[in-house]
């Protein structure tokens, strides 16, 4: 005897996914085996895990930009910077680099000091 079919929340698992979650712990919440999840996945979307977690993933950095700009401009305080960092790959410092040359001009008085 087959086991019934399970029954899935897909909003809760869009919400998941914005969150960062992992297919294994969504999986592992539905109480099914990540495999399943994958399958039903590619059933309901027609695309892989992959693809549909990458999306919902961006649109789950979006929600968070979106809302520390309205706070930014609401209330003058940004406090989820942290988020932003790990999970959107935002960062403190800008590499910049330069593709020409540098020439150091020294008078012979300075060269000898």
């Amino acid at each position: 005897m087959a086991r019934p079919k399970t029954t899935i929340d897909w909003d809760q698992v869009d919400e998941l996914l914005q969150a960062h979650c992992d297919g294994v712990a969504i999986a592992g919440l539905l109480n099914i085996h990540p495999n399943t999840f994958y399958n039903l996945v590619k059933e309901k979307y027609n695309c892989g895990f992959i693809e549909y977690s990458q999306q919902k993933k961006a649109e789950g950095v979006a929600l968070v930009e979106v809302s520390i700009y309205q706070d930014a401009v609401k209330k003058g305080g940004v406090d989820r910077m942290f988020w932003l960092k790990n999970k959107a790959g935002w960062k403190d410092k800008q590499n910049i680099e330069h593709s020409g040359g540098i020439e150091l001009k020294f008078d012979s008085e300075d060269a000898n000091a």
